[in-house]
């Protein structure tokens, strides 16, 4: 999971929960059901535009919260945890980070636990709200589609 985690994903005024929440509580859904249904897939959640930085290339404001690996009862509990404190733990960043490097960093893991374990089908899914990412850089816009088109195109898709 690839959630954008810029300020106006936490509020949702239609409901009471903010939609960050919405989003981590579908990532947990899937890890309960997953791991009775199908223990070998790999699931990862990675956020952007978070105040904090914690990932393995040093990219300012991604953070890996859980990076892709064999789904076990940890893995469950550790992800109910940091939903838990996610505000706290990760902050909220009002600028934009560019697409391109969250996209990086997700297919780095990818590769990553693709060579750790046998073979696993990759999916990315990517949760904002925002229609028009780096919209205001035409650059760093291009840049992100072609490294997403390079990433499909690497992966068969």
């Amino acid at each position: 999971f690839l959630v954008d985690a810029q300020s106006f994903t936490f509020v949702n005024p239609n409901i009471e929960e903010n939609n960050l929440t919405i989003v981590t509580n579908a990532y947990l859904s899937m890890l309960k059901s997953k791991i009775i249904s199908n223990p070998n897939n790999r699931f990862g959640l990675v956020l952007y535009n978070t105040q904090k930085q914690k990932n393995h290339f040093g990219l300012e404001h991604i953070w890996v919260a859980q990076a892709p690996d064999a789904l076990t009862p940890g893995q469950i509990k550790e992800a109910e945890e940091f939903k838990n404190s996610l505000l706290g733990e990760v902050g909220v960043w009002n600028g934009e980070v560019s697409l391109r490097d969250a996209l990086w960093v997700c297919h780095s893991l990818l590769k990553l636990a693709k060579v750790n374990a046998r073979a696993f089908d990759q999916r990315l899914f990517l949760f904002t709200v925002n229609d028009s990412p780096n919209s205001d850089s035409p650059a760093a816009r291009a840049q992100t589609q072609e490294y997403a088109s390079v990433i499909l195109s690497a992966n068969g898709y």
